[in-house]
């Protein structure tokens, strides 16, 4: 999302992790060198050994990038690979070291199943490497000078003799594995186990390439079962209103910044986005209102290309997503709902890295960045690490990343509270098990679905009854929402020409020393009871 190359992002932080991974496995062969462990860096087999431990990591370094795609949370996805780890190699090893045991008559089973663990499983692959390389270097010992008496008799070293063409060519002893080429393709050599990790290696950062492209979400996208009919209901008229405007503009190619035509979303059988389309036009602050699971963060997604689209399009200034996605992503600016932020990074490198990766030019880099710390008010904390951040100030990094580079769009997932999306927005949609329900300016939705005025009363005098007769005589359609102590609340419908502005502000001043009235404050419907009104339909869908 910002403009980077999947391909350069995940090569360099592979370059970065083996470069790491390779210091430990530097210190390992000293501790092997110190206490002179001569199986395993003796002679030629220092370097054996760094081929194998290097295989392994390259190998292993891509799986746990696969396996880091589906934890949100750092610790849960540490803990997954440290376990899998684990299971993966000790358990398969202490099988085939069980399963090799002479006497146990399993043998056979052990030489079938470790080929497909060394397919399978890097870290059974190199543990096995090391074993096979340590006894292959003990038998070696035995094996080199007993071999040429094979000829003569059975021996533990005659499983390989081509005099001894026989059930049994080692005899009564239990024939040892043991190889004078440490890289034969025969156990014990290392080649099988090496050219198994290099093949994981290959498909890991294969599939990992392909899942961070384009290219995998359309083969996905494209593996949807036959299209179910789901049930719409009937559709407001500013939506279809709002449906045929942006069907009009993309036919006459006169679109607004952002389109969502038709836009649809599938999870198997179930329709999470139905066919919602929408324009944001330039300089326009657009409000996209729903609760948790009405199919907001789906949108999202597929706007921002983390979710393949199943049926309709999104265009920025006339890129559509489909057709060019990398120009495509250059175009917006990201807030989302949990901040990208790496904890170790002061804020203004982090503002930095991001100018860099959107290809600000380097002498702009600073100033940029600094033009934003002051913007969103972050010029005392610049230099503190991430994670010595409050929430608030983690928000407003995260929106002065999205501003980075003056994208045409800025994509804000839950920076705020409703009332300042009601202060901000200039159009309004609320979205309510995945349709559009309401489409328009504030005003005109306070128009159309507000229920009148609410008027909050504080009196002095304890003449609450005679206030509310009063009231209810004064205006048609009046309701009493609420008291307590000396606090009234009234909703006053604007059904009829009594119930007007003017008349209610008339009828409040004239009664102030009557009924001893403090203070009043007449309010239109607010965009927060609108959104309770819509949304109170998926609660009830929920339970």
């Amino acid at each position: 999302m910002s403009s980077g190359s999947p391909l350069m992002f995940w090569l360099s932080a592979f370059v970065w992790d083996f470069i790491n991974y390779l210091i430990p496995v530097v210190f390992l062969i000293g501790v092997l060198m110190i206490f002179q462990v001569n199986q395993l860096i003796g002679e030629e087999r220092i370097f054996y050994l760094l081929i194998i431990l290097s295989l392994y990591g390259m190998a292993h370094i891509p799986q746990a990038y696969l396996f880091s795609l589906k934890f949100d949370v750092p610790s849960n996805g540490f803990s997954f690979i440290t376990a899998w780890n684990i299971m993966s190699s000790q358990i398969g090893l202490i099988i085939i070291q069980i399963l090799s045991i002479p006497s146990l008559g399993n043998s056979h089973h052990a030489e079938y199943i470790e080929p497909i663990f060394s397919m399978l499983f890097p870290n059974f692959a190199m543990g096995q490497s090391i074993i096979d390389m340590h006894n292959n270097f003990e038998n070696l010992k035995i094996c080199q000078d007993a071999y040429y008496g094979c000829r003569f008799e059975a021996n533990p070293c005659c499983r390989y003799s081509k005099y001894l063409k026989r059930e049994k060519p080692c005899g009564d002893f239990d024939c040892l594995y043991w190889n004078s080429d440490y890289w034969s393709w025969q156990k014990p050599g290392l080649s099988l186990h090496a050219f198994n990790m290099f093949i994981q290696f290959l498909i890991n950062s294969l599939l990992l390439i392909l899942i961070e492209t384009s290219q995998f979400k359309k083969l996905t996208s494209n593996k949807i079962s036959k299209k179910q009919e789901f049930k719409y209901l009937e559709k407001d008229s500013d939506v279809e209103h709002e449906e045929k405007r942006i069907q009009k503009s993309i036919e006459n190619n006169t679109t607004d910044t952002l389109i969502v035509s038709n836009l649809s979303k599938f999870y198997s059988n179930f329709h999470a986005v139905k066919n919602i389309s929408f324009g944001v036009n330039v300089n326009e602050c657009f409000g996209f209102l729903g609760l948790n699971g009405a199919g907001k963060s789906s949108t999202f997604k597929m706007i921002t290309g983390e979710e393949a689209i199943n049926e309709g399009q999104i265009i920025i200034n006339k890129i559509n997503i489909k057709h060019d996605p990398d120009k495509f992503r250059c175009l917006f600016g990201y807030c989302p709902q949990t901040d990208p932020l790496i904890e170790q990074m002061t804020v203004l490198e982090t503002i930095e890295m991001f100018a860099k990766l959107r290809g600000i030019k380097k002498e702009l880099v600073l100033k940029t960045s600094l033009s934003l710390i002051e913007l969103l008010d972050l010029k005392e904390h610049e230099n503190k690490m991430c994670f010595t951040l409050s929430g608030g100030n983690k928000r407003k990094l995260s929106v002065a990343i999205s501003l980075v580079g003056s994208p045409s769009v800025i994509l804000l997932d839950e920076p705020s509270s409703m009332d300042e999306a009601e202060a901000l927005c200039s159009k309004v949609s609320i979205m309510v098990n995945g349709e559009l329900k309401c489409h328009g300016s504030l005003q005109h939705l306070k128009n159309k679905y507000g229920d009148g005025f609410t008027l909050e009363v504080r009196i002095k005098s304890n003449n609450f009854r005679d206030f509310i007769e009063f009231m209810k005589s004064s205006f048609d359609f009046c309701e009493v929402n609420e008291t307590r102590d000396s606090y009234m609340n009234f909703k006053i419908n604007t059904l009829s020409k009594k119930n007007s502005l003017s008349n209610i502000f008339s009828v409040m001043e004239s009664s102030k020393k009557k009924f001893s009235i403090q203070h009043y404050c007449l309010s239109q419907t607010n965009l927060e009871q609108i959104f309770f009104k819509f949304v109170s339909s998926q609660l009830n869908h929920d339970k």
